[in-house]
Protein backbone atom coordinates (compact mmCIF):
# COMPACT_ATOMS: atom_id res chain seq x y z
CA UNK A 1 0.00 0.00 0.00
CA UNK A 2 1.32 3.43 -0.94
CA UNK A 3 0.56 7.20 0.47
CA UNK A 4 -0.35 8.71 3.37
CA UNK A 5 -1.82 6.24 5.03
CA UNK A 6 1.18 3.65 5.23
CA UNK A 7 0.04 2.14 8.30
CA UNK A 8 -3.55 1.73 7.44
CA UNK A 9 -4.72 -1.50 7.94
CA UNK A 10 -7.51 -2.42 5.39
CA UNK A 11 -10.83 -3.58 7.31
CA UNK A 12 -9.84 -2.56 10.63
CA UNK A 13 -11.26 0.78 12.57
CA UNK A 14 -9.43 0.91 15.17
CA UNK A 15 -6.68 3.83 16.30
CA UNK A 16 -4.08 2.47 18.59
CA UNK A 17 -1.30 4.16 20.75
CA UNK A 18 0.62 3.47 24.06
CA UNK A 19 0.36 5.93 27.17
CA UNK A 20 3.15 6.02 29.47
CA UNK A 21 1.51 4.35 32.92
CA UNK A 22 2.21 6.57 36.10
CA UNK A 23 3.92 5.01 39.04
CA UNK A 24 1.73 3.51 42.14
CA UNK A 25 1.44 5.85 44.85
CA UNK A 26 3.03 4.68 48.10
CA UNK A 27 1.08 4.16 51.33
CA UNK A 28 1.05 7.86 53.08
CA UNK A 29 2.10 9.51 49.92
CA UNK A 30 -0.08 13.25 49.79
CA UNK A 31 -1.55 15.31 47.12
CA UNK A 32 -2.86 18.59 46.69
CA UNK A 33 -6.48 18.71 44.76
CA UNK A 34 -8.04 21.99 43.28
CA UNK A 35 -11.42 21.62 41.64
CA UNK A 36 -14.84 23.76 42.23
CA UNK A 37 -17.14 21.94 44.03
CA UNK A 38 -21.02 21.51 42.80
CA UNK A 39 -21.43 19.66 45.39
CA UNK A 40 -21.23 19.79 49.04
CA UNK A 41 -18.05 18.44 50.66
CA UNK A 42 -17.24 17.78 54.32
CA UNK A 43 -14.03 17.76 55.71
CA UNK A 44 -12.85 18.04 59.24
CA UNK A 45 -16.85 18.74 60.26
CA UNK A 46 -15.91 21.86 57.70
CA UNK A 47 -18.38 21.71 54.65
CA UNK A 48 -17.90 24.10 51.28
CA UNK A 49 -19.93 23.91 48.40
CA UNK A 50 -20.01 26.42 45.08
CA UNK A 51 -16.76 27.35 45.18
CA UNK A 52 -13.33 26.67 44.05
CA UNK A 53 -11.01 25.15 47.15
CA UNK A 54 -8.26 23.17 47.70
CA UNK A 55 -7.81 19.80 50.03
CA UNK A 56 -5.27 17.49 51.18
CA UNK A 57 -5.87 14.13 50.10
CA UNK A 58 -3.48 10.85 51.76
CA UNK A 59 -3.11 7.59 49.97
CA UNK A 60 -3.96 4.47 51.97
CA UNK A 61 -2.82 1.21 50.95
CA UNK A 62 -5.47 -1.56 52.49
CA UNK A 63 -3.80 -5.08 53.41
CA UNK A 64 -7.72 -7.17 52.69
CA UNK A 65 -8.59 -7.97 49.87
CA UNK A 66 -12.08 -6.93 49.65
CA UNK A 67 -11.32 -3.54 49.74
CA UNK A 68 -9.46 -1.71 47.43
CA UNK A 69 -6.52 0.72 47.99
CA UNK A 70 -8.14 4.52 47.95
CA UNK A 71 -7.25 8.52 48.34
CA UNK A 72 -8.49 9.77 51.89
CA UNK A 73 -9.46 13.22 52.09
CA UNK A 74 -7.78 15.01 55.15
CA UNK A 75 -7.82 18.40 55.52
CA UNK A 76 -8.42 21.71 53.63
CA UNK A 77 -5.92 23.76 52.44
CA UNK A 78 -2.11 23.88 50.75
CA UNK A 79 0.52 21.58 51.13
CA UNK A 80 3.19 23.10 53.20
CA UNK A 81 6.79 23.50 51.38
CA UNK A 82 9.55 21.68 53.29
Amino acid sequence: MTGICKNFIQGENAMRWRKKLKPFPKNGETREVTKFLWFPKTIDNETRWLERTTWIQEYVVTTGWDMPNFWMDRTWGLLKEA
